[in-house]
């Protein structure tokens, strides 16, 4: 593979290589396990924050001739390699129609190319996605007769995540909310599928 290719010799540490066109980036670079852990890997489309490097890579196993897995002796480096698609290159399912972020993918790998499974960490690989459709605008609010405020707003489709944040004019009062969501219909104190 090309990414094996560009970080062949490349000692620990170096500075990332980096391939940037207009369809994809990707961003190689090797490092000692012990530098690994906090180190935040991003590019335009979004982020990747690691975990300790003991969390990131302790359940590292490889299965030996008889199929038993055991424990490998310690990594002397990790290949880190970065992908950002701008198009969505899993278009075989009809919901990738209606993606709108870059798609980023992340893969470590041991000096001689052996992918380093990640699974069942710790800690958790912390992953950012620039969202580019969002929706700052303040929801207008009605009062019905039992004092509740009720707003409306519309979704892009039907795999839009939706955030409500909910912030009182004035600041020195203490209050609680409780929020109730519904679709298509206004929601009621009655239907608990629509509390928050």
């Amino acid at each position: 593979m090309a990414a094996d290719a560009l970080l062949k010799g490349k000692p620990s540490g170096s500075k990332p290589v980096t391939i940037d066109t207009s369809s994809l980036k990707m961003s190689l670079q090797r490092d000692k396990p012990s530098d690994l852990g906090g180190k935040k890997l991003g590019s335009g489309g979004g982020t990747f924050k690691l975990p300790t490097s003991s969390a990131l890579l302790s359940r590292r196993r490889r299965r030996d001739l008889t199929g038993n897995e055991d424990e490998d002796d310690e990594i002397e480096s990790v290949a880190i390699v970065m992908t950002e698609t701008a198009k969505n290159p899993f278009t075989w399912d009809t919901a990738a129609l209606e993606l709108d972020s870059k798609v980023l993918s992340l893969e470590l790998k041991e000096a001689d190319g052996t992918p380093i499974p990640v699974r069942e960490t710790e800690e958790p690989i912390i992953i950012e996605i620039e969202n580019k459709n969002v929706d700052d605008s303040k929801l207008e609010s009605t009062v019905n007769a039992t004092g509740m405020f009720y707003s409306k707003f519309r979704t892009q489709n039907n795999h839009t995540a939706v955030r409500i944040t909910i912030r009182p004019t004035d600041t020195t009062l203490s209050v609680n909310y409780t929020v109730y969501v519904r679709y298509m219909y206004s929601p009621t104190m009655r239907d608990r599928k629509s509390v928050v």
